[in-house]
């Protein structure tokens, strides 16, 4: 096994992309990346929302509240996407910061039931013989909508009708 390369810090610490791995809970490869960034104590130990943020634009909304779009979405645990979208749109705290369970109206609800009658008779008259042929026709699935709990967006199920 090869040994580590040991760099020391601007603090004057010694240390390996393995051990700053296990400190900060990053992997030790992206703990390389950094390392061989920048020997900076400020810089190693920083969380990726501080890192990123150095070069981010600073938005400021209606009610002074000031971040940027990672701090935003990691405030209110949605995605950046979505804090870019709304920012685009206005500067309001009330529109930026609303959770995203509020923008969906189908929570309010009762889940949607977008399933066929269980059966349903249908007449049909032939053309060879003008007799009228009676058949039922059963759906082999019914949908309804929930929304999922871990991210909060309306999903899709199959369920099985009632025989």
């Amino acid at each position: 096994m090869t040994d580590e390369i040991v760099y020391t810090l601007s603090d004057g610490s010694m240390t390996t992309a393995s051990q700053l791995a296990k400190k900060i809970g990053i992997s030790t490869a992206g703990a390389r990346f950094r390392l061989n960034k920048s020997l900076d104590v400020n810089v190693l130990y920083c969380t990726q929302t501080q890192l990123l943020s150095k070069d981010a634009k600073v938005w400021v909304l209606s009610d002074g509240t000031k971040g940027t779009v990672m701090e935003f979405a990691e405030k209110i645990n949605v995605s950046t996407g979505t804090i870019r979208s709304r920012l685009r749109n206005s500067l309001d705290s009330a529109v930026v910061l609303k959770p995203i369970s509020s923008d969906n109206q189908f929570h309010k609800h009762a889940p949607l039931n977008l399933s066929y009658p269980a059966s349903k008779t249908v007449k049909r008259n032939t053309q060879s013989n003008l007799r009228s042929i009676s058949y039922t026709r059963v759906p082999t699935k019914s949908y309804r909508m929930e929304q999922c709990p871990k991210t909060g967006r309306l999903i899709t199920k199959s369920i099985q009708p009632p025989m």
